[in-house]
Order: structure tokens, then C-alpha cells, then sequence
């Protein structure tokens, strides 16, 4: 299985960095993933419906979805995984920005992009919420794309992405219910 796994990411990096890069798909992917780092634009995201009146469970949802994202896949399973990057075990494949020095499974920008897209569709607006799921689904293929995670990396990390936002969904409505709080 683990063979079948890595030839899988193997081909799918390859055929990508052979038939799917160009000139104007480059700097396309690259302003897509750059939007994810350090989570800048979901904590942006995620302040500025702490800050509505309407909006404000959401943001707090949001909020819990992200730290939990974020120590889920940064801090635990990259560190227990450890799985080298693409760019490091696939001779043939060239990182198109700057090599990141942390492990690569799995792929955070994708987890907190899904979390994100999940907690936007359920509290904010479904129309909202379909453009979340385009920019989360954007952001993972941009992360294979641009060779610093493979396929897998970002599958999980969208599943992930998924349960940390539902996590964080019941969370706060659990402690709502037990607070007696009527909304945030």
C-alpha cells in the first residue's frame, strides 16, 4: 500500500511539473499559496467576523478551527510523520518558491483553507461558502502545483481541514448550550 501511495504522489507531481506548468499558470499558483502562509488571510478572515455584529459566532468558530488545524497538522502530525517534501525525495521535480524547511504531511495551507471554506458555508452564506471551497481546492492543487507537497499531502490535509472545521462547529455550540448562551 505504501509503495502503491508513493508512486501514486510520484506521477502525479511529475505530470504536473511536465504537463501543467507554464507561464501563466506560475505566478497564478504562486499568489494563491502565498495567501495561505501563516494563515494570514483566514486569521484576517476570521478577525474581521469576530468584529461583525452578524457574524460573530462565525468568527469565533472559525477562530477555534484554525488554532485546531493548526496544532493538529503543524505541530503534531508533521512532527510524528516527518515526511519529507517533494522537492526532496523526487529528483526530477523542481519547487517553483521557496523550499519550506518543515515536514510535508500534511499540507497545512490546504487544512486551514478547508476548515475555513467549511466554517464560511455553514455560518456566513452558502454562496460565500462556494467560493471558500474553490479557494481551498485552488490552494491544494497550488501546493502540488508549485512541488512542495504531493497528492496525499493535500488530500489529508483537505480532510483534515474538514473535521477541524466541524470540531470547531460543535465546540462552540456545545459550549453555547452549556453556557446558556443564546449567541455569541
Amino acid at each position: 500500500m505504501k509503495k502503491t501511495i508513493k508512486k501514486i504522489d510520484r506521477h502525479v507531481s511529475l505530470n504536473i511539473q511536465d504537463n501543467m506548468r507554464n507561464h501563466v499558470l506560475n505566478p497564478v499558483f504562486k499568489i494563491i499559496t502565498h495567501t495561505g502562509d501563516a494563515g494570514i488571510l483566514w486569521i484576517a478572515v476570521s478577525a474581521a467576523l469576530v468584529l461583525s455584529r452578524k457574524h460573530k459566532k462565525a468568527g469565533v468558530i472559525l477562530s477555534c478551527a484554525l488554532a485546531y488545524s493548526l496544532i493538529i497538522n503543524n505541530v503534531v502530525l508533521k512532527n510524528i510523520i516527518g515526511r519529507t517534501r517533494p522537492f526532496e525525495s523526487i529528483n526530477e521535480l523542481i519547487a517553483l518558491i521557496t523550499e519550506p524547511e518543515d515536514f510535508s504531511f500534511p499540507s497545512g495551507h490546504t487544512a486551514s483553507s478547508f476548515a475555513a471554506a467549511y466554517v464560511i458555508s455553514k455560518n456566513v452564506s452558502e454562496r460565500l461558502g462556494k467560493y471558500a471551497i474553490i479557494y481551498a481546492i485552488a490552494m491544494g492543487v497550488s501546493r502540488i502545483y508549485l512541488g512542495v507537497h504531493y497528492f496525499t499531502d493535500v488530500l489529508f490535509g483537505a480532510l483534515s481541514g474538514l473535521f477541524c472545521g466541524m470540531q470547531a462547529q460543535h465546540i462552540v455550540e456545545m459550549y453555547e448550550n452549556k453556557c446558556n448562551i443564546n449567541k455569541l
